[in-house]
């Protein structure tokens, strides 16, 4: 994203929390990586090129005192959040009161355009929905590498190892105590891993994924397609081996 801003604003309180709440790490992620790449740039120099940005913030000291988003003003797609304040203060003010609301339209457009991008060639593979009764579009480049009766595992070789999709089916009592929620969600990743997701071979020790146990997943309630459930962030990594990476998993009761 690119933030429009006098530098002596970007370099103060200001830029400290617009630095707060856009460039906060992301969680579940196994370095610390911000939600957002940010671009300043003085506002004599928002000009050419760079207004294509598809999603830019315009801070400013101003006589009025707002904040809001407005969209394709330089160029389609796009989100431009506006926040002003006649004194610093307030517009620290409205980046609190409005920084989510801001950030929520620019994950949208991106999700959006993403979207576009795979509609144009998708996995016409059917195995998800003979398995589970379930539809998931998949860019074509990802294909079933595995399957087992309640087990697919779908992937896409990257340029350091793989990005993966699995999906498995798990009984509907497998989840039924609030207070040992995130134990149970650990202990039900790792015997999937164990069973499903060998690591390579080390003479004498048993690899397989599990997940990170350093560290504790962050679950957040959700509802996909009207069906309840929890987003899981965290890490996972490879037993008796030096491989780690950020998961995202969905728990969805149907």
């Amino acid at each position: 994203m690119v933030v429009v801003i006098d530098n002596e604003l970007w370099n103060g309180q200001v830029g400290d929390s617009i630095r707060r709440h856009f460039a906060a790490p992301v969680l579940g992620m196994p370095m610390d990586e911000p939600l957002f790449n940010i671009d300043q740039i003085a506002p004599k120099f928002f000009t050419g090129s760079i207004r294509n940005t598809r999603s830019v913030l315009y801070v400013m000291l101003d006589s009025v005192n707002v904040a809001h988003v407005k969209t394709d003003m330089y160029a389609a797609p796009q989100n431009v959040g506006v926040i002003k304040g006649t004194t610093e203060a307030e517009i620290m003010e409205n980046l609190a009161s409005e920084s989510n609301q801001i950030i929520t339209a620019f994950k949208d457009m991106e999700i959006t355009e993403a979207q576009k991008r795979f509609n144009r060639s998708l996995n016409r593979e059917d195995v998800l929905q003979e398995k589970f009764g379930i539809s998931l579009k998949v860019p074509s480049i990802y294909k079933v590498g595995k399957q087992e009766d309640s087990f697919v595992w779908i992937d896409r070789e990257i340029q350091k190892g793989t990005a993966n999709i699995i999906v498995y089916q798990l009984p509907a009592n497998s989840f039924t105590n609030d207070s040992t929620l995130v134990r149970d969600i650990i202990a039900m990743r790792d015997s999937i891993g164990e069973k499903y997701i060998p690591g390579p071979d080390v003479t004498g020790k048993k690899t397989h994924m599990r997940t990170e146990p350093a560290y504790a997943p962050a679950v957040f309630p959700v509802e996909i397609a009207g069906v309840k459930g929890v987003e899981v962030r965290g890490i996972w990594d490879m037993k008796n081996y030096p491989m780690a990476g950020p998961f995202l998993t969905y728990i969805l009761n149907d």
